[in-house]
């Protein structure tokens, strides 16, 4: 009986540990593309949906002070705080408006490096004069803190930029 001649260890370790950088960087190219897909999101009981039990999220709505930020004050008409919103939202880089309907708006926010996408939601409530938003990412667990940053800095355009 022959048996085949093996590949010296090294040489097999050498292969495995080629393999791990590029089965690594599939997988995260893969959560990219998986992170496109739209999940359903939307208003629920007159509210923004409750968060994930993950902490790669924030709302003005959240019951956990962790995940908890304020909502964003205005005194002006509706149609103006809604149209200023759009323009703060529209000069950050890789975000766009998805849905806008009603006192609800939907964006998008994509990372530049892997592609990840971010969910904001919006909600203007009219008789308490207040912006109810919902930031949360679509895939993992941690995001580093982004969607808290992002939105403490779309909470301080808000208020600080003229009307």
């Amino acid at each position: 009986m022959e048996t085949k001649p093996q590949r010296p260890r090294s040489r097999r370790l050498y292969y495995r540990l080629l393999f791990l950088p590029i089965l690594a960087i599939g997988y995260l190219f893969g959560l990219g593309v998986m992170s496109k897909t739209e999940k359903p999101l939307g208003l629920y009981l007159g509210q923004l949906k409750p968060l994930p039990i993950t902490p790669n999220c924030v709302s003005s709505q959240a019951a956990d002070p962790e995940r908890f930020l304020a909502p964003i004050p205005f005194d002006c008409e509706i149609s103006s705080a809604k149209a200023k919103l759009i323009a703060v939202l529209g000069r950050l880089p890789r975000t766009q408006l998805i849905t806008e309907e009603g006192n609800y708006l939907h964006f998008t926010s994509t990372s530049l490096l892997f592609r990840f996408v971010d969910d904001l939601e919006f909600l203007i409530e009219p008789g308490k004069k207040l912006i109810q938003f919902r930031s949360a990412s679509r895939v993992g667990y941690s995001d580093m803190g982004v969607n808290r940053k992002r939105m403490q800095a779309i909470v301080e355009k808000m208020t600080m930029a003229p009307e």
